[in-house]
């Protein structure tokens, strides 16, 4: 391999010839030495621990039905968090949604597309597959059931459905949870969605390895998959959950 030249030597013009020169060092070989297989990333020593559970405070769930859209029933979820003298310390309210051919507008509108599609595929100008699609109906959207989950890692944990238009204007479940921290009701973002195959409810299991950790299981059935559909970490407050959702397939493909 060619020695580097100082870069002091290589300033040295011709007329320097008949000055004697010193050797230059030998260039010593940089070694990278690899990082071990369980490097992981390096936490601060000063990084704060997560805030445990808000000391005696407990979800209180109210569910109510709304007058009806059309033939699309309506729910209102009222979600509280109390604190042990029975205090409303937080308020979460949603409702569930009506989408599709709601009104009588909306109906005869949609009866005289289905009218006309039809005319279409008589005639062999489409296929029938254009009417594999929600024309005329009214579909209940949003907040479905509701389940709560006593003392996961300390708190009270909030089980949401949260229905959905899917393929072919089917309406498909996925999930969200609802959980106290640092003081207030915090809303996950929505997991579980595998388009036309949801996960039932009965199908989920949320447990903790202890505190700082909260995690949905979606359980198979006999040799059907299964795995982690929801992995939150708990922060520091004022801060917000860690959280990763994960699209696990259900059934054995």
């Amino acid at each position: 391999m060619a020695k580097l030249i100082p870069f002091a030597l290589l300033s040295l013009g011709a007329c320097d010839a008949g000055v004697p020169k010193s050797k230059p060092e030998p260039v010593k070989k940089l070694v990278e030495v690899p990082a071990p297989r369980d490097a992981g990333v390096l936490v601060p020593a000063d990084a704060a621990a997560p805030t445990p559970a808000l000391a005696g405070a407990h979800l209180r769930l109210n569910h109510f039905d709304l007058p009806p859209q059309a033939e699309c029933a309506r729910t209102r979820m009222v979600l509280q968090l109390i604190d042990k003298s029975k205090h409303v310390i937080d308020e979460l309210k949603e409702n569930s949604t009506c989408a599709g051919a709601c009104t009588a507008k909306e109906k005869s509108d949609a009866e005289a597309e289905v009218a006309r599609i039809e005319e279409l595929i008589d005639a062999e100008k489409t296929t029938p597959s254009e009417l594999d699609y929600n024309f005329t109906g009214c579909l209940e959207t949003g907040l479905g059931d509701i389940e709560v989950v006593r003392n996961v890692g300390g708190r009270d944990v909030a089980l949401i459905t949260d229905r959905y238009l899917g393929p072919h204007d089917g309406v498909y479940d996925r999930y969200e949870l609802a959980l106290e921290i640092c003081g207030t009701i915090w809303v996950s973002d929505t997991f579980g969605e595998l388009m036309a195959h949801s996960w039932p409810m009965e199908r989920l299991s949320i447990q903790s390895d202890g505190p700082n950790e909260i995690v949905v299981q979606g359980v198979g059935e006999s040799d059907d998959g299964g795995g982690t559909l929801l992995d939150l970490r708990m922060p520091a407050c004022p801060g917000v959950p860690v959280q990763q959702a994960f699209d696990v397939w259900p059934m054995k493909m």
